[in-house]
């Protein structure tokens, strides 16, 4: 997987989290995810009313087998800090790239999001916490409320051999049993289903992993099936979960 590849797998799971939010609770996942990184940031375990931003970011780049590039933290002015002892810490006149990281604040960082594409001076986002809940936004570059950007080095990681997506889910994040899955199903497991999908890079619609078993979710998981030799039903099960989950070369 090259630097590229990371950038993009990062993206993407950032994304497949839009409409996570306190007030159904499916934020809860985040934090979660946040509380299985290990070595845990300060030994400190979150709980579920804490600010959640910095660790939405954490969580992204564990769940995409990056955390060593993107710095896991629970606190933003902690994050920064990582990544100014790294020389990772870039001004706010540099050139940002899908993958990077955007602090906002004045003197010390108070927000952070992941910069999921650029296009001309328009920055768009996905923010953890932001209006309490993992929220896609466009900022224009120029905007005062940014502090500064972070670089990943995805090219070290990249480098190094870092495993592959699949790889590294599997030794975090073990599948766990989901309930057989039909179109016009809604919940947490369909909109893990379709997170799944989305890193297989099948897209699932618009609204990414919303938890809604739609259309544009059903053909995606034909696909799928398809690409996997598995009966095309459009009907998610064992088998499709455990291919879902296969790591492959």
């Amino acid at each position: 997987m090259n630097e590229r590849d990371m950038r993009n797998r990062v993206c993407t799971i950032a994304k497949s989290h839009i409409g996570r939010r306190e007030a159904d609770r499916s934020h809860r996942t985040i934090i979660d995810s946040y509380n299985r990184i290990r070595p845990l940031p300060r030994g400190y375990a979150m709980s579920y009313s804490d600010p959640w931003c910095a660790a939405f970011v954490s969580a992204v780049g564990a769940e995409a087998g990056a955390d060593k590039a993107v710095f896991p933290e629970c606190s933003c002015p902690a994050m920064l800090q990582k990544y100014i002892r790294s020389g990772r810490r870039v001004d706010k006149s540099a050139a940002p790239a899908p993958g990077d990281i955007v602090m906002y604040g004045q003197n010390e960082p108070t927000h952070v999001g992941i910069i999921t594409d650029v296009s001309g001076g328009t920055i768009s986002t996905v923010e953890g916490n932001l209006g309490d809940s993992v929220a896609a936004r466009s900022v224009q570059k120029g905007d005062s409320r940014i502090l500064c950007f972070c670089r990943p080095d995805y090219a070290a990681l990249a480098a190094d051999g870092g495993q592959s997506l699949p790889a590294m889910a599997q030794s975090r994040f073990a599948p766990k049993p989901m309930r057989c899955l039909r179109q016009g199903d809604r919940g947490e497991d369909v909109r893990s289903m379709q997170s799944l999908l989305m890193l297989r890079g099948f897209s699932v619609g618009a609204d990414g992993a919303d938890g809604d078993f739609g259309t544009n979710t059903a053909k995606a998981l034909r696909g799928f099936q398809q690409s996997r030799g598995l009966e095309t039903d459009g009907v998610f099960g064992a088998e499709s979960l455990a291919a879902l989950w296969e790591v492959r070369a």
